[in-house]
């Protein structure tokens, strides 16, 4: 069997199995379900499901990768756009939850009446009681701190 036929074909086999990168599936840790579907697609295949999941990583490392290319173009190749083989086929882990999402959603707070609400030019700005008690260090500070004392360590040549 040609490599990229056999590429394709666990593609399209992963993805009937959410629990092998879908993170918020139920079985995700169940390690039990996770290797019963690697043998079910080694039997599909014909080939040991060992073979199986090393493909597997391997191509959704490439795919992982293309994805980071695309994000932060550099130099004179930021007007190329990157070639991965399995773009299309694999774009159903763009969907899956978990999938090493480095962005975080934004979150709004709710805003307590205890807090502090200062309006400027539209936007709501809070501050909080908890923020207001952090102690904030002066430069006085770092100078009494052995590592900027002030000193300076004799070269030796």
């Amino acid at each position: 069997m040609e490599s990229l036929e056999k590429e394709s074909q666990i593609i399209e086999i992963v993805k009937e199995y959410r629990v092998l990168y879908d993170k918020s599936t139920e079985g995700f840790k169940n390690k039990n379900k996770r290797l019963n579907a690697w043998a079910s697609i080694g039997e599909q295949l014909e080939s040991e499901p060992q073979d199986c999941k090393k493909l597997w990583e391997t191509l959704r490392s490439q795919y992982m990768g293309h994805k980071r290319r695309l994000l932060k173009p550099s130099g004179s190749a930021a007007g190329s756009r990157p070639y991965f083989r399995h773009e299309a086929s694999m774009q159903f882990l763009n969907d899956s939850n978990g999938e090493n999402s480095k962005t975080p959603e934004k979150v709004t707070l709710p805003v307590s009446d205890d807090d502090d609400v200062e309006e400027k030019e539209g936007e709501k700005i809070t501050t909080s009681s908890v923020n207001n008690t952090v102690p904030r260090s002066s430069p006085q500070d770092f100078r009494a701190h052995k590592k900027f004392s002030g000193k300076r360590k004799r070269c030796i040549r």
